[in-house]
């Protein structure tokens, strides 16, 4: 409820609590598991995207760890931006994000369930993730395969375009719950 300057931090930006009315700032931050102790964090004015925010945050990230090689980064669907991807594994990175329908259309889906099906009947089988309550009793939470894919990019370096390739592990899964309440609201429409 502050003030709206031109040059402020405050800014009118996209509210997820549907007040446009209302100023908006965004923070981003990096933290470190298991702790969640805050490496990085990055405040900027409310109208800006989220999206761009991500790569210079892993900049610092890096800067602050010494430039360490082989971090995992775990984020959301806004992470999973094509050159988000790319400059991780460009350092040597590894990233871990559920992937919107952006990067994975529903044409996509349906190819990478056809090149499932598609293989011999023993190399066909669906890894199932459990959980066990305190009773003892397990309960499929979700079951799953996963692809590989070839990814390249390139980028200058001192001059020179440097092409770089990297292995991305897809992991395609199934909720059952989720899929139990598609269905109901397909059927309820």
């Amino acid at each position: 409820y502050g003030q709206i300057k031109a040059s402020g931090m405050l800014q009118f930006g996209h509210s997820k609590d549907h007040r446009p009315d209302l100023g908006q700032i965004k923070i981003a931050s990096s933290t470190l598991d298991p702790l969640g102790v805050p490496l990085v964090t990055m405040t900027v004015s409310g109208e800006q995207a989220d999206d761009v925010l991500y790569i210079p945050v892993i900049a610092e990230t890096r800067k602050s760890l010494d430039r360490r090689k082989g971090l995992l980064y775990v984020g959301d669907t806004k992470m999973g931006a094509f050159a988000i991807r790319s400059e991780l594994a460009c350092h040597e990175e590894y990233y871990l994000m559920p992937l919107s329908k952006v990067q994975v259309n529903s044409n996509m889906m349906a190819d990478l369930l056809d090149v499932f099906e598609a293989r011999p009947e023993e190399e066909r089988v669906l890894e199932e993730v459990l959980v066990t309550d305190e009773s003892g009793e397990r309960t499929l939470i979700a079951q799953g395969f996963t692809e590989t894919e070839t990814h390249s990019d390139s980028r200058q370096e001192n001059g020179k375009e440097r092409v770089y390739e990297w292995e991305e592990r897809r992991f395609i899964v199934l909720s059952p719950e989720y899929a139990k309440k598609q269905q109901a609201q397909l059927e309820e429409r």
